[in-house]
């Protein structure tokens, strides 16, 4: 059995990451708005880490991208320029796109009914 959850804000993230077991995370997808896109369109990028992080300023979420690039979900309106404590709450294998594996048995298989003889 599995869950799916949509949380809007990252402490909120942060909070249900700490309350779960990570390796029940099977993936993380963020929801970026369109006015933090080049395209201005909505999009959504694989995350592979959650950071929490607190500086003078407060606690913050950084997340990082299947390819490796750090961003902060676009609700952050300035960065840190000082380096506070980071707290590592989940990391994820990278995404790889391709074709989906099958399921066992007879899944992708086509079956016939056999004509019935009267």
């Amino acid at each position: 059995m599995s869950d799916t959850l949509c949380i809007a804000w990252e402490l909120d993230l942060a909070e249900a990451l700490k309350a779960i077991e990570a390796r029940r995370v099977r993936g993380l997808v963020a929801m970026m708005p369109g006015w933090a896109s080049p395209t201005g369109q909505w999009s959504s990028r694989q995350v592979t880490e959650v950071w929490l992080e607190a500086d003078d300023k407060g606690r913050f979420v950084t997340l990082m991208d299947d390819s490796g690039k750090l961003f902060d979900g676009a609700m952050r309106s300035e960065p840190s320029k000082s380096r506070g404590a980071s707290e590592l709450l989940l990391r994820l294998p990278p995404f790889k796109s391709g074709p989906t594996r099958a399921r066992s048995g007879n899944a992708g298989t086509s079956r016939r009914r056999a004509a019935s003889k009267a």
